[in-house]
């Protein structure tokens, strides 16, 4: 087999390979937080290193309350016996190991720490009871101390701790334990470590029922495509994920060198039409191979000029012609620098109302806006408009717009039967101006202000999707296409959002929004040919790649009655069709199905806190309340009483069958990082019957048959 020389994109992972000869849980990932916070720190705090001769987990810096978590530990456990070993330099310092974690997605754990010649045994659970050490270890800085942590629900629903010199006997008693209500259901969550404070903290030999937790293990070295389909002329670019930086570099093959050529650069470039096989050899080990398709379109026409284009009832027109064409999802794109010299319809004054704006990446997580004068009713927009972020306004061949790539222009129309019901949009469309024309199979770059990377047809792994058979009366994909074929301005936070909402162009209500979205995902899934449904994925992966950048750039959509329901999932969609990593920080942003839902708990012996009066037949009940974590304090709004509040019943849960159902039927409940969330679907689909059950009848039928 001949070899090819090959240019590649090395990707690594931040955590060193594992040295441990041990079997090891699973492929685990450590992500550690920052200091005083459960968000996901930016960079690794802790590390891997020898010492004395050990491969040994430590840090030594002088940060306070950090978490290092093995996130894919995460399980619901009746029993288990954690044991290792921790290592502690200085008394300026205080180290732990945490069980039961949810960290970083919740401040929820249960923690054993040593520190300043004692251990302890403490929980963010309030409903626990610490029982006195009986006998008090000792513990001696710089030395090595060995810890066992027993749990077992068939026993007590207790846990028990030992913590001894490792250079001494086991003692035969329990140094500490603690016993909560809430243990009788078992633990969930993760395992991982702690510190705060000056000085080395070590941990060696850390063990789940005698298997060994990885020490920053990352996942094998494994080959990767950036695309698996490419066009003649298009290069072959490859990733070797997991690759150390201190190995040799990796030499490829391929199957076939008919079909590929190598340019000046040493890339690989398709040749023909056909299919190659690529292999890596690295390290005396032969990997792969990735197969790539080659199709035999070129690249986007750059040949095809034009001085406008058009999309719907926009009309965008430039001082001289460009090259021009269309993302797969019909969106226009040009290649600037390009003068635009007119807008239609244009910018228009209505009295004192200016209306029919353009905004260029407008900003996501902000209501400012220069679309239109009297955007969110009388009462809201005076404070909210800047006629200066409108760029279409008054343009013409001596005062033209110029614009260079990558940007987006968002054009919209204003309904000029305006009052105070939203929305106040009638429709939008999106120009992108791009430095150089894409290659075939685009979708729009997200059209706020953002990093403006393409996804391509040939990242998306249509072999994920499923074939679940149709209940009756399922919708037809050419009249779910017609409903989110066109942009989606949803990147403002709050329920202002919905006058941002164009009318032609999506619903403006939350629950609608949310509802139709569960529909199309649902049929995305159902056993109908590929072909029927790629107009409709399509379109869909376009939501979400939308969403998923005003995620990352700021916006959010907590809970508030009906308004902000349903954005969770199609960026999660996203981001499991295209082969991206689903983990979303929850550190940093609430979405309204999370927001508002929770389980009922006892803190103090006081059941939810004395909010909402759950009595102890309650506790543990998945339950709802509007802006449950992000109220202050949390769960003011928390009623026993299921008719409270009419938003339970009326525009919440009863648009989220599809999500729920969707992620259960494609395995991703895990990385959904929200389990309250899918009992509490299923309590609510066991309460509720017609019209709030699921505002989409089909829906509630695919949910009885396939859940």
């Amino acid at each position: 087999m001949p070899t090819i020389r090959l240019t590649i994109a090395v990707l690594l992972f931040t955590v060193p390979a594992t040295l441990c000869a041990a079997p090891v849980i699973g492929l685990s990932w450590w992500i550690d937080t920052s200091p005083h916070s459960m968000r996901m720190s930016p960079r690794p705090l802790f590390e891997t290193r020898l010492q004395d001769g050990v491969v040994v987990r430590s840090v030594g810096n002088e940060l306070t309350d950090i978490h290092s978590t093995a996130v894919e530990t995460f399980a619901t456990r009746n029993r288990f016996r954690f044991t290792g070993s921790l290592r502690l330099d200085s008394d300026r310092g205080e180290i732990g190991v945490t069980f039961g974690s949810r960290v970083p997605f919740h401040e929820e754990f249960y923690r054993l720490r040593l520190s300043r010649g004692n251990c302890f045994l403490d929980s963010t659970t309030s409903d626990v009871t610490v029982a006195a050490p009986n006998p008090t270890a000792t513990i001696a800085r710089e030395m090595w101390h060995r810890f066992i942590i027993d749990f077992n629900t068939a026993r007590t629903p207790q846990v028990m701790v030992k913590v001894w010199l490792e250079s001494a006997d086991e003692p035969g008693e329990w140094n500490r334990t603690v016993s909560s209500v809430s243990l009788a259901s078992g633990f969930t969550g993760c395992f991982g470590c702690w510190a705060s404070g000056g000085g080395l903290k070590s941990w060696k030999d850390l063990r789940v029922d005698g298997v060994a937790l990885p020490v920053g293990a990352p996942a094998p070295v494994r080959m990767l495509a950036e695309q698996t389909v490419v066009s003649v002329g298009d290069p072959l670019i490859i990733a070797l994920v997991g690759r150390s930086p201190k190995a040799s570099r990796p030499r490829f093959e391929v199957t076939d060198p008919s079909l590929v050529e190598t340019n000046e650069a040493g890339q690989l470039i398709a040749k023909k039409a056909g299919v190659v096989g690529v292999f890596a050899l690295y390290e005396s080990r032969r990997l792969g191979p990735v197969w790539i398709k080659i199709d035999p379109s070129q690249r986007s026409d750059a040949s095809q000029t034009a001085d406008h284009v058009k999309r719907g009832e926009f009309t965008w027109r430039f001082a001289k012609s460009h090259p021009v064409g269309q993302f797969v999802n019909g969106d226009p794109w040009v290649v600037g620098p390009v003068h635009v010299v007119a807008i239609e319809p244009a910018t228009a004054m209505n009295g004192d109302r200016m209306l029919n704006g353009s905004m260029k990446d407008p900003r996501a997580g902000t209501t400012m806006q220069g679309w239109d004068s009297l955007m969110y009713g009388f009462k809201y927009s005076k404070t909210r408009f800047d006629a200066d972020l409108n760029v279409g306004k008054d343009l013409s061949a001596q005062a033209p717009l110029i614009l260079e790539g990558p940007c987006s222009l968002v054009s919209v129309t204003s309904r000029y039967d305006l009052a105070e019901a939203p929305p106040t949009l009638l429709s939008a469309a999106v120009l992108t101006v791009l430095s150089e024309a894409p290659r075939v199979g685009a979708f729009r770059p997200p059209y706020i202000r953002c990093d403006k990377s393409t996804y391509y047809l040939g990242q998306v792994r249509t072999e994920k999707l499923l074939n679940l058979r149709e209940a009756p009366g399922a919708p037809s994909f050419d009249l779910l296409k017609q409903s989110i074929a066109a942009p989606w301005l949803d990147h403002v936070p709050g329920w202002l959002g919905r006058f941002v909402h164009p009318e032609r162009n999506m619903p403006d209500y939350g629950r609608d929004v949310s509802a139709l979205l569960g529909t199309v995902s649902l049929r995305l899934n159902t056993d109908a040919p590929l072909e029927d449904k790629m107009g409709l994925l399509i379109a869909f992966l376009q939501i979400g790649i939308d969403l998923d950048a005003a995620l990352q750039s700021g916006s959010g959509w907590p809970s508030d009655g009906g308004h902000s329901i349903g954005r969770k999932w199609p960026i999660l969609f996203k981001r499991f069709i295209f082969g991206e990593s689903i983990w979303i920080d929850r550190s940093v942003v609430l979405f309204s199905e999370d927001d508002s839902t929770f389980f009922v708990k006892s803190f103090n012996g006081e059941v939810n806190r004395g909010l909402g009066g759950y009595g102890s037949e309650q506790v543990g009940v998945p339950e709802w309340a509007d802006r449950n974590w992000s109220d202050r304090p949390p769960g003011r709004q928390s009623d026993v009483d299921w008719g409270a509040n009419p938003y339970r019943r009326c525009c919440t849960f009863n648009s989220l069958g599809g999500h729920y159902l969707s992620s259960l039927a494609l395995g991703l409940s895990a990385e959904w990082q929200w389990d309250v969330g899918f009992a509490y679907m299923d309590r609510y689909m066991t309460v509720e019957h017609g019209w709030s059950r699921q505002w989409d009848n089909w829906t509630a039928a695919m949910w009885d048959m396939h859940r």
